[in-house]
């Protein structure tokens, strides 16, 4: 799956969240997380695209944001398999 076609409901499902309370939350941290694949990869949103595992990354990236209500910079809080997917791909070596 893209993660462009990733809906809100299919996050709430990977973040096992159920009602709407966190709808406005999520979608925060949905665009921060495609920003985040973004910057560290240096690939653009539509490049994204083109790698599956990435939309792992970014699923996992939300969850955690949700869970530990946190705010995370690219490559300093990043976790270990996020950092491994989006390295794969990465066009950005500085």
């Amino acid at each position: 799956m893209k993660i462009s076609e990733v809906s809100l409901s299919a996050v709430k499902a990977h973040c096992g969240i159920s009602g709407e309370d966190s709808d406005e939350l999520l979608k925060i941290y949905m665009s921060a997380a495609i920003k985040i694949a973004a910057d560290y990869t240096g690939l653009t949103e539509k490049q994204l695209d083109e790698y599956p595992d990435i939309t792992v990354a970014y699923l996992n990236m939300v969850n955690e944001m949700y869970s530990q209500s946190l705010v995370m910079t690219a490559g300093t809080q990043m976790n270990e398999f996020q950092r491994q997917i989006l390295d794969m791909h990465s066009v950005n070596y500085l």
